[in-house]
């Protein structure tokens, strides 16, 4: 992407401070290794120089240019957990998320129990509600349909 001309106007569609893909930090790695100074790097990629700079600390440091993992909440179950609510799932469709949590024991929330059985492509859906066939309505229908 070329670099933008003094005073004039700055597009809306770029977005500020994103990540490197992992090609553009191996580009970099590479332009480093072959001998070209971060400000060369800095033209060719139009990457920050304090970008580059980092990003050659740390791959002299870790010896890899991936990322750290990001820290994040644990997850509160485990594969057997989740295999036994699909299970039950599969055993009995009409099951509630409460019956579910009462009959195994769980302790997890509503939430979770819905984000394993949506990750696994079962979902809640609801009929067309249908009016109550009544014998009046059912002889109306067939009279009808006689006619």
């Amino acid at each position: 992407m070329p670099r933008r001309r003094p005073l004039s106007n700055i597009p809306i569609n770029i977005s500020t401070r994103q990540e490197l893909s992992s090609d553009a930090k191996n580009k970099i790695y590479g332009r480093a290794l072959a001998g070209q100074s971060a400000r060369e790097i800095e033209a060719a990629e139009c990457v920050p120089k304090s970008t580059i700079d980092g990003l050659l600390q740390r791959v002299e440091q870790r010896n890899t240019t991936n990322n750290l993992p990001r820290s994040g909440q644990p997850k509160i179950y485990t594969e057997r957990d989740k295999r036994r609510i699909i299970f039950q799932v599969r055993l009995s469709p009409k099951i509630t998320y409460n019956e579910l949590r009462r009959i195994n024991g769980f302790q997890f929330s509503y939430d979770t129990i819905r984000t394993i059985l949506n990750n696994h492509g079962i979902i809640n859906w609801r009929s067309k509600r249908r009016p109550a066939l009544t014998e009046a309505v059912a002889a109306t229908r067939l009279a009808f349909a006689r006619a």
